[in-house]
């Protein structure tokens, strides 16, 4: 399944640091959490509300990436393609390590900034990207463009484009 992400509207004042790897595995935690919460109601009519969370922090992961990414003027994805994956907490596992390696590469980025470092960067947040496009596919939503526009909304409100 191709997964179209859409247009990302970064932070103005975006950068890859410190401060902001740590918002990139907050927000996988939250994904994960949010993913417990939906894993746990077995019947569909209950699921929705948390689908809808589910969804929602997968935007805020994706814009956090995005973030990372325009902070050494990169840009990610706008779709993916993804093969359909079991949501299996081992999966989830995988995003939240994914994360964590996105954290340890701005680490050495900002250590010993050269080509390697940001190479490696690159590569860890497209793998973390890569992971969070699996969880949309496996939940069969193939235009995305709708929730990060409401990430996109929401931030706004927050004055984070300012």
């Amino acid at each position: 399944m191709i997964v179209n992400i859409g247009e990302v509207a970064t932070f103005p004042s975006a950068e890859a640091n410190r401060e902001q790897s740590a918002k990139v595995l907050e927000e996988a935690a939250e994904v994960f959490a949010a993913w417990q919460q939906f894993d746990a109601k077995g019947r569909a009519m209950y699921r929705q509300p948390f689908l809808k969370k589910l969804l929602s922090e997968l935007a805020d992961l994706v814009m956090a990436c995005e973030n990372m990414l325009s902070g050494v003027n990169q840009y990610g994805l706008r779709e993916c393609e993804c093969e359909g994956v079991a949501l299996t907490k081992t999966y989830l596992h995988g995003l939240l390590l994914a994360a964590a390696e996105v954290s340890e590469a701005v680490r050495m980025w900002n250590l010993f900034p050269s080509d390697r470092t940001l190479e490696d960067l690159l590569g860890t947040v497209e793998e973390l990207e890569r992971y969070a496009c699996g969880v949309i596919s496996a939940l069969g939503v193939e235009d995305f463009t709708p929730y990060m526009l409401a990430c996109e909304k929401r931030n706004r409100w927050r004055g984070r484009y300012e």
